[in-house]
């Protein structure tokens, strides 16, 4: 008994420390982390901080420059008003979520994820909607399209990076 609660098999998995007791699991089974380090670890965010930073940023200055200005934007673009507006509006959630990761000063690997995939499917998304005929940009809309899909990119990578350092340490 008294060995049991030295090394604590005799504890509840939330009570037990990291280590070689952690590992085998004791009595109990192994911890939520051990069964999925991916969606339950923790990481330390300093690169990932700044990204989501940049990201929240430009996200909420595309979603007011979208929304507002999307009658104005609409020629020089030769994109729909309505999908300017409809992009703005959609950004808004995204802006939300990025903002109350900053609030964090440790976040889940699995929703440092799917930052990252949700940056890579907008990429996607810009260019799928260049390429699909369904809009017929001007020279300015083109450019601009690429430019701010370049600059999601870039985001995805600096997050990406984030948490590959953060696993590392």
């Amino acid at each position: 008994m008294t060995s049991e609660v030295i090394d604590g098999r005799g504890r509840p998995a939330y009570f037990r420390r990291s280590g070689a007791n952690a590992l085998e699991g004791g009595r109990h089974g192994p911890t939520p982390r051990e069964r999925n380090p991916v969606m339950t670890e923790s990481v330390p965010t300093p690169l990932l901080h700044r990204a989501l930073g940049l990201d929240a940023a430009a996200s909420a200055a595309m979603a007011a420059l979208l929304t507002v200005g999307a009658s104005a934007l609409s020629e020089p673009l030769g994109l729909p008003t309505a999908l300017l507006r409809g992009v703005g509006v959609a950004l808004l959630p995204w802006v939300a979520l990025l903002a109350w990761t900053l609030t964090r000063s440790h976040l889940p690997r699995g929703l440092g994820l799917a930052v990252v995939a949700g940056n890579l499917l907008w990429v996607t998304a810009s260019g799928w909607i260049l390429v699909s005929g369904l809009v017929s940009p001007t020279g300015l809309g083109l450019a601009f399209v690429i430019a701010q899909a370049a600059a999601v990119a870039v985001f995805a990578d600096l997050q990406a990076l984030g948490l590959r350092r953060a696993r590392l340490a």
